[in-house]
């Protein structure tokens, strides 16, 4: 049984790159959930806090009565439950409004139907099940409002959603541009290397075909310059001993001449 083939550099290298930019791209999406997901629930707090100033002006201003009418038109406009008020006297009784909380409460909070909070009335469709309320308290009672906190999930959903689909697209994308500049380096090298050891055998007249303009180009450069003075320092050589053997040619022909006689006798 042969072991699995070793990845080449180039490879591990280029699947090194992919899993940075995929790491990236994770945390980059990660910061930007946090971000709109704490952008949008301060809206919406906002949004409760403001709904609430309303209603205690209104209070202020026109009395229970227009306080009253104001909870009734908010409540008839959000029949969907995404929006919720309640107004309760200063002894903690139930006045107004589409939603009960369990105790009267100050500033903002989070609220769940069925532990912290009952709707007057079940909307049509999907229940809201948890919300961002805000409670101010008045000399004539509380005023408390809330909006639904599905709004937020929905919209990072989105964004998850979003970034999920993007970060698989950009990692196939990268993943491929990597093989591939792996793979075309990789076929670089191997001609590098059967031309070396085609040089080694003898051949001492190729030279690396790369028309690359990156450092394995100019590697190429370098290594064909080499072999070009490689080339001249044998030719040398071999004119050298050619030299040599011709000028030693006669002065043994006529020692051969010499000895020969001796050699018979």
């Amino acid at each position: 049984m042969t072991a699995p083939r070793r990845l080449s550099w180039s490879m591990r290298f280029a699947l090194m790159i992919s899993g940075v930019f995929a790491g990236a791209a994770v945390l980059a999406g990660a910061i930007a959930y946090v971000l709109l997901s704490g952008e949008l629930s301060g809206r919406l707090r906002q949004d409760v806090e403001s709904m609430a100033g309303n209603l205690a002006y209104t209070l202020q201003n026109g009395g229970p009565q227009d306080l009253l009418e104001q909870i009734d038109a908010l409540s008839a406009n959000a029949r969907d439950g995404s929006a919720v008020a309640a107004y309760i006297d200063p002894q903690g009784q139930h006045i107004a409004g589409n939603f009960s909380p369990d105790h009267p409460f100050a500033g903002h909070r989070a609220l769940r139907v069925g532990r912290d909070m009952t709707l007057a009335e079940m909307p049509n469709g999907v229940v809201p099940t948890d919300y961002f309320a805000y409670g101010l308290q008045t000399p004539q009672g509380w005023i408390i409002t809330g909006r639904d906190a599905e709004w937020v999930a929905e919209n990072t959903e989105v964004l998850l959603q979003g970034t999920a689909w993007g970060l698989g697209v950009a990692l196939i994308l990268s993943i491929a541009l990597a093989v591939f500049i792996a793979r075309r380096n990789e076929a670089r090298i191997k001609r590098f290397e059967d031309m070396l050891e085609a040089v080694g055998a003898g051949a001492h007249d190729l030279r690396v075909v790369d028309g690359g303009n990156d450092d394995i180009g100019r590697l190429a450069d370098q290594v064909n310059r080499t072999l070009t003075q490689l080339q001249g320092g044998i030719e040398a050589i071999r004119q050298v001993s050619t030299d040599v053997a011709h000028d030693l040619r006669a002065p043994l022909a006529r020692l051969r001449v010499r000895l020969e006689p001796h050699v018979l006798t």
